[in-house]
């Protein structure tokens, strides 16, 4: 058999401690080794002659070396063509209303107390019930959004109650329950009511250390609210319940960015024992226009988040890593987010249908409209635009790169309002991580 080299690899070597590393994009897989055995220059030749090295079982199973007949970016295509035909991903907008101020959020000027009718309620369930019995779904993924989606928790726990009964009558399909919240008003009790309800996993902001928490997540009044989420995880950690999921999130700016040790040093003293429990953090983006010299560029928010994750592994913590944009090193995917996917709608309060929750507040980015008896009217070319693939034009420069097996694209949102495609990962970043690893790699 002949071999070739992947078109997806990234190599660092350290030739004054004979060390190397290598990443490849396509695979995921990082492999470190001695640069006496496999060295710079080697990557010169010809794949097929290096059969007898010690590296080479290795590179062949994780990807570095392949046979010479295959084809990457088919390969890539058919990934990224496959879509979930059985999950309806819905993530649902009872309200833009909240009890918060937080001054860079980008809700703020639509923040209103306009709330979900009990009407378009049912054409909600109305709509999933058509499409349960059309598209044989084995499972609605429900997210609740907001504002701040614990003031409707009544009209959440009916909604819950009449999606079981539908499930039941249609075909016995499986949910998954998501809510992001602010976590000021889920105290034990009413978290009790939310589980009873079929919700299991929980997304809780807590930006920094109490000083900086309050600074940034403050109610309307302008009071502060650290105390009362912080105890609010405490009793629900008491919970003897198993099956649920708490994700801490920790947002951060330039300003804060020091106040995440103390969160995490208070993390893992009070949560690190409990698997129900998991800790990330995500950079404050400039949606507002108001934040432009205290938000990390994307560059500058990979090497900070680095930092944080590596002050985390040196006090034995791990971070829960679910989003492509900000993990250590990238993984592949088969596209950049659900905004793609097929079955995915964000149904706001007054029945606008979107597919990014980022845009809700933006009325030409409306794709649809829900109606009270459940049927839904699409505008065909703005949901075409949010499918987009990027072997759509075989032109196109993603195709080029050693990055698209990590990106696919990017972000579709900013894709349809800017017009170009943002890189989102770059080979500077990446070229940091790998020498950091070669560095700390003993």
């Amino acid at each position: 058999m002949r071999y070739k080299w992947s078109r997806y690899n990234y190599f660092e070597f350290d030739e004054k401690n004979k060390k190397f590393v290598c990443y490849n994009t396509k695979s995921g897989a990082v492999l470190f080794g001695n640069a006496n055995l496999f060295a710079a220059s080697d990557l010169k030749k010809d794949a097929s002659s290096l059969c007898d090295y010690a590296y080479f079982t290795d590179f062949f199973k994780n990807g570095f070396i392949i046979p010479e007949d295959s084809d990457e970016l088919s390969q890539l295509k058919e990934i990224n063509s496959e879509r979930d035909t059985d999950v309806l991903y819905l993530t649902l907008v009872p309200t833009l209303d909240c009890n918060f101020a937080c001054p860079y959020c980008y809700q703020r000027e639509a923040h209103n107390q306009y709330y979900m009718s009990e009407e378009l309620k049912h054409g909600i369930l109305n709509f999933i019930k058509k499409e349960c019995l059309a598209k044989k779904i084995k499972r609605v993924e429900t997210t609740w959004f907001g504002g701040e989606p614990t003031l409707t928790a009544k009209f959440i726990e009916d909604f819950m109650r009449e999606l079981q009964n539908v499930s039941r009558s249609t075909s016995q399909f499986e949910t998954t329950t998501i809510i992001v919240t602010n976590g000021y008003l889920l105290n034990n009790k009413l978290f009790e009511r939310l589980y009873n309800s079929y919700v299991r996993i929980f997304q809780i902001t807590i930006d920094g250390n109490e000083e900086n928490h309050n600074k940034y997540r403050i109610l309307k009044d302008g009071n502060p609210s650290f105390h009362i989420i912080y105890d609010n995880l405490l009793a629900i950690k008491k919970s003897k319940k198993q099956d649920f999921i708490i994700h801490l999130r920790a947002n951060f700016l330039k300003d804060n960015i020091d106040s995440m040790k103390d969160l995490v040093d208070l993390y893992k003293k009070d949560f690190s024992d409990d698997e129900r429990f998991t800790f990330s953090f995500r950079p404050v983006l400039d949606f507002t226009g108001d934040f432009e010299k205290n938000v990390f560029s994307k560059a500058e928010a990979r090497r900070s988040e680095y930092k944080m994750l590596k002050y985390m592994q040196q006090i034995g913590l791990s971070s829960e890593e679910c989003n492509p944009m900000f993990t250590l090193l990238p993984m592949p995917i088969s596209r950049w987010c659900r905004a793609s996917e097929a079955l995915r709608y964000i149904i706001n309060y007054d029945g606008g249908v979107f597919r990014c929750d980022s845009v809700i507040t933006e009325n030409e980015q409306r794709v649809g409209n829900i109606e009270l008896d459940g049927r839904v009217f699409f505008d065909s070319e703005k949901i075409d635009k949010w499918l987009f693939s990027p072997f759509q034009e075989l032109s196109n420069p993603c195709l080029k790169c050693k990055r698209l097996p990590v990106c696919m694209g990017g972000c579709v949102k900013e894709r349809i309002k800017t017009g170009r495609v943002i890189c989102h990962w770059t080979d500077d970043y990446i070229r940091f991580v790998l020498k950091n690893l070669l560095e700390i790699s003993g």
